[in-house]
C-alpha cells in the first residue's frame, strides 16, 4: 500500500469506526458473505472486482459508491441488504469467480481487499 492509499483509507476508517455495530462490524462489511465465505475468498473476489473496474480501485471512490447506494440510512446493515435486494431484482449483478454478487456486494468486497476489517 502506498502512502497515497494510505491517506485516502484514513477518512474511510474514521467513518468506519464511528458507525460501527455492536459487533465491531464497519458499517460496510459483507455479513451475508462472512456466513458462506471465508476472509481470503472475499478478499479474492474484491481483488478481482478492483481488476475488472479499474476506474473503482480506490478506497475513497469504493465508499462513496456503497454509501450512494444506502443512500446515507442510519440502519446501514438494513439499508444495504435492502440495496443489495433491488440490485438482484434489477438485475445489477456482476459474476466474480463463479459467484453472483450484487454490485455493492462486489464493491464491499472489494473495499474489503483495501482495507480489511
Amino acid at each position: 500500500m502506498t502512502r497515497r492509499d494510505f491517506m485516502a483509507c484514513l477518512p474511510i476508517a474514521a467513518v468506519g469506526l464511528a458507525v460501527a455495530d455492536a459487533e465491531e462490524r464497519p458499517w460496510w462489511s459483507v455479513p451475508a458473505l462472512q456466513e458462506m465465505l471465508s476472509a481470503s475468498q472475499i478478499n479474492t473476489l474484491g481483488m478481482s472486482y478492483r481488476l475488472r473496474y479499474p476506474d473503482e480501485d480506490n478506497a475513497r471512490c469504493l465508499a462513496q459508491l456503497i454509501l450512494g447506494a444506502i443512500k446515507r440510512s442510519t440502519d446501514h446493515e438494513a439499508a444495504l441488504a435492502n440495496a443489495i435486494s433491488q440490485e438482484f431484482a434489477g438485475r445489477r449483478t456482476v459474476v466474480l469467480h463463479g459467484w453472483m454478487l450484487s454490485v455493492t456486494e462486489a464493491r464491499q468486497c472489494a473495499l474489503y481487499s483495501m482495507v480489511g476489517w
